[in-house]
């Protein structure tokens, strides 16, 4: 799956013996030394499923959070045919990278972008790391980024457009995760600067204001990501993902997480 949508209830199974334990089949037969539990029934019980984000607040929130990207992806539905999504029509054709390979360093994403590449090498089209989701600097970068991540010269019936060293997507602390802490940099970097303009408020900003402006800009961040939800049940956190389903709509991208234990990621980048 995309990994952007919501997800559907789950099925819980809540006997004793393990329902759909290793080693049972679809035909029914049963494990070696498998026993019926005690009881004579197996209870099943479904998970309610969250309430869902405010679909008119999700899509305002996402126009307010990128502006000038949702202005140049305009209401139109992606191509749901191609490969690559996506809109208007050949001469006027703007598309997104229909697959991100997302990871950390060190867990082996160069490996896999180098295997996609040989088996594929007439369906894929590997994008730069400027392809990645979110990372431009400002408003308008998200706009240069769907008139440039792709090039025009793609077939979108027949190739791939993919994004696949996305380091930063699953690091979520301000150097990295870019537009996910816009809010929070808009707030924190005008009232550190209105400090360091004064000689002797910049003497004392990190051991005294700087406090003061990182809980104002936690507060100007928890305040821009909240969503009602549907029904009535607190707020969301408005993440990446819901950025992603916004933009997207039906036609979400493919998305490849490579994860590593931290153990593990921690001699090469030291010793290599």
């Amino acid at each position: 799956g995309s990994g952007v949508g919501a997800s559907p209830p789950q099925e819980v199974c809540s006997s004793r013996a393990g329902c759909g334990s290793a080693g049972s089949s679809a035909t029914g037969r049963k494990p070696p030394g498998w026993a019926a539990p005690p009881s004579s029934s197996v209870a099943h019980t479904h998970m309610q499923p969250h309430p869902l984000p405010d679909e008119a607040a999700l899509s305002a929130l996402a126009r307010r959070w990128e502006p000038a990207l949702f202005a140049a992806r305009t209401d139109a539905p992606f191509d749901p045919a191609g490969l690559t999504p996506c809109i208007g029509t050949p001469a006027g054709r703007r598309c997104a990278p229909g697959a991100f390979v997302l990871g950390a360093w060190q867990t082996g994403t160069k490996h896999l972008a180098a295997l996609l590449r040989a088996s594929h090498p007439e369906a894929l089209v590997p994008l730069g790391n400027g392809a990645c989701w979110g990372q431009w600097k400002n408003d308008e970068g998200g706009r240069r980024w769907l008139e440039r991540a792709v090039p025009a010269s793609l077939d979108p019936s027949a190739q791939l457009a993919a994004a696949l060293h996305c380091h930063a997507t699953l690091q979520f602390y301000p150097d990295s995760a870019h537009r996910f802490h816009k809010w929070w940099e808009e707030s924190y970097w005008p009232c550190k600067k209105r400090c360091t303009d004064v000689p002797a408020c910049e003497k004392t900003y990190y051991e005294k204001e700087m406090w003061t402006c990182k809980a104002a800009a936690l507060r100007a961040h928890d305040a821009a990501v909240d969503l009602p939800t549907v029904p009535a049940g607190g707020a969301f956190n408005f993440t990446t993902p819901w950025l992603l389903r916004s933009f997207y709509g039906s036609r979400p991208p493919r998305l490849i997480a490579l994860l590593r234990s931290p153990i593990d990621r921690l001699p090469p980048p030291l010793f290599c």
